[in-house]
């Protein structure tokens, strides 16, 4: 099940999810929301809206006699195609007492909890500052709720805390014996050590006649699509209608980077039959990836030129994680040739402890590999689609190479028998622009990497009659090889 953040606070970099003027101010907020399925009354989704004051204006009046501000929220779903397009939508008020805030860091937070039939629905969030009208904000998205109709998850919700339920607890943040205080984004600072989540998992009883399943629930980094096994935790679990799980993650010596929290359902046949996913982003500068060495660096010791050495450090950006390409970049703008090379060493040390030169110097000639092979006009061949893929997962098993074909753009399919932990994957690459070398990736089969359903149609050189490329099957014409080559490597 998809899982949305939005983050209203960052005006610049979300302008365009605002149809207000530019010299509106903006409430800043954060939105986050989560589909679940109750067996007696079908999905339901859970917005959970936090305001930041900062930027409000605050006032007294009859109503309210004490420094408040009061901000308006509309949230609307519609359906097309429905008669009257309104789905469902709720208004509220939020009153934000001034002597309530302690420190900058305080949100004032309400859940919606919507019960909405299988579909696909326009979201669209209206807040506005009732004390100063021109202070507004208005996010407008799609979302889809499922049918539930065989093995599925809801949404992960990240918490921050939780305890057990008492008869006085608002039921709208209780799932099960726990209420729940609701983590409003995805984002862990460097003040959080431990990763709190909640998800439910269902129809485990109804399309799995085993008794059991296994739960598998993980931390995988967006950058290299490396399974991080010190945060990978599985269990036994009994089929039912609806199963509630609540874990946690120690996350302390997490470094920065982009992560994916994965759960799966995994069949006695060793299958996975449903899994879901939520992206998070760790926020923690002081902790490191692997620990910098301090002593003098040994093949590294006579390499001094600055450029050269920014330049060792372009080159790993195929191999490197998220972390990695972040330190990158910073040591890209350095000038300590020393820190540098003690970085290099110690990328190299994490990679192969027992000889990290010899382990750097094939990884060079792999680099000049690429370089002479799939190197542009403008571009270096390992910052091309081609010498990435090659350099992060070695060379293919097979290359079918075609410049020839009459109804298709010169393009090359690449066939690995193993790769990333899967079998018999594909890429394609294609050369739209007709320059020298000028290969892009079109389509993969592979987790992690650039997958496009489309990509035969996107491939073939010709103008459909309706004017869509989406819309029509590609007939690539007689004597074509394109569906063969990529169903049948050789």
């Amino acid at each position: 099940m998809k899982r949305f953040i939005l983050y209203l606070l960052f005006i610049i970099t979300f302008a365009n999810l605002f149809a207000q003027e530019s010299y509106h101010k903006k409430v800043q907020a954060f939105l986050n929301y989560t589909t679940y399925y109750s067996p007696a009354n079908g999905p339901y989704v859970e917005f959970y809206l936090s305001i930041i004051p900062e930027g409000l204006t605050f006032t007294t009046n009859e109503n309210y006699p004490f420094d408040h501000a009061k901000v308006s929220i509309l949230l609307l779903l519609t359906n097309e195609d429905k008669e009257n397009g309104i789905t469902n939508f709720s208004k509220i008020n939020m009153i934000i007492p001034k002597d309530s805030i302690i420190s900058s860091d305080n949100v004032f937070s309400h859940l919606f909890v919507m019960n909405v039939a299988p579909g696909i629905y326009k979201l669209e969030v209206k807040l506005r500052d009732e004390y100063d009208t021109l202070t507004q904000s208005i996010f407008e998205s799609n979302l889809y709720v499922s049918t539930f109709d065989t093995i599925s998850f809801s949404g992960i919700q990240l918490l921050h805390s939780y305890t057990p339920v008492s008869e006085n607890d608002d039921l709208e943040f209780v799932k099960g014996d726990y209420k729940f205080n609701y983590r409003p984004i995805n984002i862990l600072s460097e003040n959080d050590s431990l990763l709190l989540f909640y998800f439910e998992i269902y129809n485990t009883a109804i399309y799995d006649t085993n008794k059991y399943f296994l739960l598998c629930v993980y931390l995988e980094d967006l950058q290299n699509r490396q399974i991080l096994e010190k945060y990978y935790l599985t269990k036994k679990m009994s089929t039912d209608d609806v199963i509630g799980f609540m874990g946690n993650f120690n996350v302390a010596k997490l470094p920065s980077g982009r992560y994916a929290l994965v759960a799966e359902a995994i069949n006695k046949n060793n299958e996975v039959v449903a899994n879901v996913q939520l992206p998070i982003y760790v926020d923690h500068p002081s902790i490191m990836p692997y620990e910098i060495i301090k002593t003098e660096v040994d093949f590294l010791s006579g390499i001094n030129n600055l450029d050269t050495l920014h330049e060792y450090l372009r080159t790993l950006s195929p191999i490197s994680s998220s972390v990695e390409l972040e330190i990158i970049k910073k040591h890209i703008k350095s000038t300590d040739t020393n820190e540098i090379k003690k970085f290099l060493y110690s990328f190299w040390v994490n990679r192969d402890k027992d000889n990290p030169k010899k382990a750097w110097e094939n990884y060079l000639e792999q680099v000049k590999l690429v370089n002479n092979a799939y190197s542009t006009q403008i571009r270096k061949g390992y910052m091309t689609d081609r010498g990435r893929v090659y350099l992060r997962y070695g060379p293919p098993n097979t290359i079918v190479r075609n410049e020839n074909e009459p109804n298709a753009y010169p393009y090359e399919i690449w066939h690995y028998h193993h790769v990333n932990g899967e079998n018999n994957r594909r890429f394609v690459f294609y050369n739209p622009s007709l320059t020298y070398n000028n290969y892009e990736l079109l389509h993969s089969d592979v987790r992690g990497e650039y997958n496009n359903p489309n990509w035969r149609q996107r491939l073939a050189r010709k103008i459909y009659a309706s004017g869509n490329p989406e819309e029509d099957d590609p007939d690539f014409g007689w004597g074509s090889k394109v569906n063969d080559y990529f169903d049948n490597p050789r």
